[in-house]
């Protein structure tokens, strides 16, 4: 997509130099939201289990893991961590209650732009926890379950890249979200992990595969985000703004004025990848990564 006309384009070069440090440094983990590649993919195998920093403090705040209870009774899953009933890490989803004791606990598989925040069904360790000969016991979340035969859940039949939503607290008070892309096997006996991101500002929520955010600057209050390959910017003053979106290798494949309130760019033609979404007005600017799979 070319410009709208010459005097956009002249504008989107004298803002060239504003922008180039945002673009070298669009890597680095200085927005709002951080995002993390397993790179490679974490792949876990019945029996194996990966533990879960999401905002690297050297505190687990998930285990996800495939169990096997039994010989026809497997398991692709997660639970929030430490395992203390008080704990409100928690994971979207629901639970089920069978036979009035066993509390079996599913997490549901988020589409990508799927809004992760506080109106999500949150679960946490103690919506797992069920009593037996006066001991208290939890059974693994699943993301898939195998049991005698029938295969349950919302990820059962080899769903791949799809989101778990995840809500965690570091301090015990403020409340973060994030996501986790994973992909479980036809068997649902293999779990694979491949990347997740948290939201750094507390109690603000994200969208499943939003990935590094860069600073916003400035009031133009620009909010961008991407699904199903099209980009949309929210804008509360785009008088005067101008947008542009670059591809992984740098080159522009839109750039044009904000339409208005809300301004969105189909990229589907261009494939799927990784763009740099960027936003101009005077000497603010407002960068994003979208991610399309």
């Amino acid at each position: 997509m070319k410009p709208k006309n010459a005097a956009l384009w002249k504008k989107l070069k004298q803002y060239s130099a504003i922008t180039a440090p945002l673009v070298a440094g669009a890597s680095l983990a200085q927005g709002q939201v951080v995002y993390t590649d397993l790179d490679p993919d974490v792949e876990l195998q019945v029996g194996d289990e990966f533990a879960l920093d999401l905002n690297n403090d050297g505190n687990i705040d998930f285990k996800f893991k495939v169990v096997t209870y039994g010989t026809n009774w497997w398991r692709a899953g997660l639970a929030p961590y430490p395992y203390y009933t008080t704990n409100q890490n928690a994971f979207a989803g629901y639970v089920n209650t069978i036979g009035g004791l066993l509390k079996i606990g599913y997490a549901s598989a988020l589409e990508e732009g799927a809004v992760i925040d506080a109106n999500n069904d949150w679960k946490v360790i103690n919506d797992l926890v069920f009593s037996y000969n006066n001991n208290l016991y939890f059974i693994f979340a699943a993301l898939a379950s195998t049991y005698g035969g029938g295969a349950y859940g919302q990820w059962i039949g080899g769903v791949g890249d799809r989101y778990v939503g995840l809500r965690f607290s570091p301090d015990g008070t403020s409340t973060h979200y994030g996501w986790m892309r994973a992909e479980v096997s036809e068997s649902d006996k293999k779990l694979t992990l491949k990347e997740y991101a948290y939201e750094q500002t507390p109690e603000v929520g994200l969208t499943a595969g939003t990935t590094i955010g860069l600073p916003q600057v400035g009031t133009m209050g620009v909010r961008i985000f991407g699904y199903e390959g099209v980009v949309h910017v929210l804008a509360e003053h785009p008088q005067g703004a101008i947008l542009r979106i670059t591809n992984a290798i740098g080159q522009v494949v839109a750039a044009q004025d904000l339409d208005g309130h809300h301004t969105s760019v189909n990229l589907n033609e261009f494939g799927k990848g990784i763009y740099l979404v960027t936003v101009m007005q005077g000497s603010d600017v407002v960068s994003r990564k979208v991610s399309f799979r």
